[in-house]
């Protein structure tokens, strides 16, 4: 945490860093403004004001600064802590994205020699160091923008950024991303030319950028919009047709469809669930059997399944692979049951107490399944 030492600095430094204190973004816009801070002034301890803002998780604070002239990667404090660093302890994941999204490098060191990801899990903060972990920068699909990619892979910036958006989501547990696809239809409404992109990148993240993991998750990626396009046979929007409400409401219909067929119940007998047949279905058809880490989820998910570990299951290797994070941490109960979102209301199952959900939504999905388990306590 940064200290506080008022006799250190200037008095525009102070009347600065009381409107990151107090949240007060308007007062710190106009002293910018009026160019009475200098903004490569730290205090004593070598803390910046945007480093501070990043530590508070002022995220519209941070853009601003960032947008005045502060660089992303300078640092002078003591303990050599980067931005990024004190954004990561904040947990506040529109703060850590602003950072990143400027330019942030993930792979600097504090003095204790650990990354703003390492910090981030030291601290607890784990959704937060599997985001940066999984990062990367937008311009990767800005590119679709260009005419000269052809016209089945191009598409207009706001596709591009909510595509964005999607795949660098630190949650990649397919319920949450399907929930995400209902909030952002105009991805699915251009359904083939999403998945054209998705599998594009897929392909030269892993022959050019020799990024297996990033591979592998926008295959999962492109793997969930082809399910839900099977469930919705509605043709992509064109330019010359109108987005009807209809249309929306059918395609939100679509996600609902795989959302329930992912949590819905096993069969009598059964020993995998839906969400892991979805897993196992995607591992077999992503085209590049020579990605360690598809070898290693395929290893691990034979293995278990002939010892009968459950914390090997398929949906928990691939959640494990793709974040870097143990997949317990998905199924702690600081986050829903049923799409793993950390929770930052505690909704807990009124019968048992003993499951915890995001909203009536996610509990919803989960009864199904959940009735047969619960019992009062």
């Amino acid at each position: 945490m940064p200290e506080e030492e008022t006799s250190a600095v200037s008095e525009s430094y102070q009347k600065a860093l009381d409107c990151v204190n107090s949240d007060n973004e308007t007062e710190l816009i106009s002293l910018i403004r009026v160019g009475t801070i200098d903004l490569k002034e730290v205090d004593a301890h070598g803390t910046s004001i945007l480093q501070h803002a990043a530590f508070r998780g002022r995220s519209n604070m941070v853009s601003y600064l960032l947008k005045s002239g502060c660089d992303v990667n300078e640092t002078k404090h003591e303990h050599q802590y980067y931005t990024l660093h004190f954004a990561a302890l904040s947990g506040n994941l529109e703060t850590v994205g602003a950072l990143l999204d400027a330019g942030a490098k993930t792979d600097v060191e504090n003095s204790v020699k650990r990354t703003p990801a390492e910090m981030a899990a030291f601290t607890g903060q784990t959704h937060i160091a599997s985001y940066i972990r999984s990062y990367f920068s937008p311009k990767v699909f800005l590119h679709y923008t260009d005419p000269s990619v052809g016209s089945s892979l191009q598409c207009d910036e706001e596709l591009a950024i909510k595509l964005h958006k999607l795949a660098t989501n630190y949650n990649i547990h397919p319920v949450r991303l399907a929930m995400l696809l209902k909030r952002n239809v105009k991805i699915l409404q251009n359904c083939s030319v999403s998945i054209a992109i998705l599998e594009c990148e897929r392909d030269k993240q892993f022959k050019k950028e020799n990024n297996e993991v990033l591979s592998l998750r926008l295959h999962f990626l492109a793997w969930l919009l082809h399910k839900i396009n099977e469930a919705c046979k509605i043709p992509d929007k064109t330019e010359t047709s109108n987005e009807t409400e209809t249309d929306v409401k059918k395609w939100e219909e679509c996600c609902n469809t795989v959302i329930k067929w992912l949590w819905k119940p096993e069969k009598k007998g059964a020993t995998e669930d839906n969400r892991d047949r979805f897993v196992k279905a995607g591992l077999k058809q992503y085209p590049y059997t020579q990605n360690t880490l598809l070898q290693q989820a395929v290893k691990t998910i034979s293995t278990s399944a002939k010892s009968g570990e459950t914390s090997a299951e398929p949906i928990a290797v691939y959640l494990q692979v793709l974040t870097g994070s143990q997949a317990a941490i998905f199924m702690a109960d600081s986050h829903c049951v049923t799409c793993s979102e950390k929770l930052s209301n505690h909704m807990r199952c009124s019968r048992c107490k003993e499951v915890q959900y995001c909203d009536k939504k996610c509990q919803a999905v989960h009864w199904p399944t959940h009735k047969t388990q619960c019992r009062a306590s």
